[in-house]
């Protein structure tokens, strides 16, 4: 994955995150290593979280992870913890702050979902287009318009009227 991949799919898994729970302002560094190489951070300010492709320079905490690791965790197949437990992040700076960020569940998407989201998709291609019933109405229509006026009234022409 490139660094703009690595970070788009953070910040789609981060950016609905439920940080209501967070009073404070919270800015942790994120150091990609491996593929992909750089640096983004993730911030929770205003009970939201925001993802960004930058250095944070006034941080509460650096974390230092490979590209494999952080993509897993944001696809929900690993946590925060479980990546410190082997060994797979490396932590420096406030710990309070960083294990309220881990606590943040990122949003992954249901397979059920995924799966319904592709059959409607079928669905689409497999169906003709709206537009062709419509232009055989707008036809339909047009010939009830130029019906003959056989019932109607014949006009009759008001006759000068002249001065005396």
């Amino acid at each position: 994955m490139t660094y703009e991949e690595i970070v788009q799919c953070v910040r789609t898994a981060y950016e609905n995150a439920d940080a209501r729970e967070i009073y404070e302002h919270i800015a942790i560094q994120v150091n990609v290593t491996g593929e992909g190489e750089g640096a983004f951070y993730i911030e929770v300010a205003g009970r939201a979280v925001c993802v960004e492709p930058y250095d944070y320079y006034d941080r509460d905490g650096l974390m230092t992870i490979s590209s494999d690791t952080i993509v897993e965790i944001a696809k929900g197949e690993m946590t925060f913890e479980q990546a410190l437990e082997k060994g797979l992040l490396r932590l420096e700076g406030n710990m309070d702050k960083f294990r309220k960020v881990a606590k943040l569940k990122p949003e992954v998407p249901h397979k059920k979902r995924a799966a319904k989201a592709e059959n409607k998709k079928a669905e689409v291609k497999a169906e003709p287009k709206k537009a062709e019933p419509k232009a055989e109405v707008k036809a339909e229509f047009k010939k009830t318009e130029e019906k003959p006026e056989a019932d109607a009234k014949p006009k009759v022409k008001a006759k000068p009227k002249t001065a005396l």
